[in-house]
């Protein structure tokens, strides 16, 4: 290789690790993202957290799952649409989830609007020797 083609290969190494650093440093920022947990048990803290007529969203990128309160019994709900496989968006001025296609679906994920026909996979959480709740994933995404 020549002098010139080696300024030209050097140049795009800085090229690349100043863009990934630019982008909060590449590596770094893979590293220091949790990995979703998709399977086991998981805790997901006291009963308090989820007081009635409560929807938290705050475990959708650990777990992918929503908990909800209806009526006293805390949920996790899965919030997957069936159609294409996409995220149901949790719309809380509306109370409700929405899918792209359309489907509407309540605090415990009943569908209140097709064409979704079948609930959103849900399983209500269980109480621990510690206090805490905890979720079942393998069971939840078994569904």
């Amino acid at each position: 290789m020549d002098a010139k083609a080696m300024r030209r290969a050097a140049g795009s190494v800085v090229l690349v690790l100043a863009a990934c650093v630019g982008v909060s440093g590449c590596a770094s920022a893979a590293r220091d993202r949790p990995a979703k947990v998709t399977s086991g048990v998981v805790d997901i803290g006291p009963a308090s957290d989820f007081p009635a007529g409560s929807v938290s969203t705050k475990f959708v990128e650990r777990y992918g799952i929503v908990v909800s309160n209806d009526d006293g019994t805390v949920v996790a709900i899965w919030p997957r649409c069936s159609e294409k496989g996409e995220m149901a968006r949790w719309n809380a001025a509306a109370g409700q989830f929405e899918c792209a296609n359309g489907s509407h679906f309540d605090i415990l994920g009943r569908p209140t609007k097709g064409p979704a026909t079948m609930p959103l996979p849900a399983t209500a959480a269980r109480p621990s020797a510690t206090g805490t709740l905890t979720v079942d994933l393998d069971k939840l995404h078994g569904m």
